[in-house]
């Protein structure tokens, strides 16, 4: 059981680190502040996993990741004294993965290139260069993973 919980951090470590590389990643809480946490007991889980855009995303999405995510809920959940109870729950775990598409775009130049510029005594010092600027673009997936309490 500790080299699941081991491995269910590994991977959601390795799903932040992925997702830090381009902008920092952000957790955001939002809750009824009026809401009497204490007088829940149970829960249960409303639906399977769901993706946000109704699109399979095999990264992100298959049954072994589906079913980590699940235990480490249900673990966190038990942890905080709710016990899963399928008949009448108190709350139900709703749980979806949200997978956005990005677009990079970069671009530069090469300064110091020999070129036809200011030179001193001989042709082709630095200065405006001959070589064109570069334009680069890349693709990735940016992933999220959200959960909600219902009453």
């Amino acid at each position: 059981m500790r080299t699941l919980k081991k491995m269910v951090v590994c991977l959601l470590l390795g799903v932040t680190a992925v997702s830090c590389s381009v902008s920092s990643s952000a957790i955001v809480t939002d809750y009824d502040r009026e809401a009497q946490f204490g007088a829940y007991k149970t829960f249960y889980w409303s639906d399977d996993f769901q993706m946000e855009n109704g699109k399979e995303e095999p990264l992100f999405v298959n049954t072994l990741i589906k079913k980590r995510l699940k235990s480490a809920i249900q673990d966190e959940m038990e942890k905080k004294g709710y016990v899963m109870d399928k008949a009448n729950p108190d709350l139900l775990v709703d749980s979806r993965i949200v997978v956005q598409t990005r677009d990079i775009n970069t671009g530069g130049g090469y300064p110091y290139f020999p070129s036809y510029g200011h030179g001193y005594c001989h042709f082709g010092s630095y200065g405006y260069g001959y070589y064109g600027g570069y334009q680069s673009s890349q693709e990735h997936k940016e992933g999220g993973v959200v959960i909600e309490l219902i009453e």
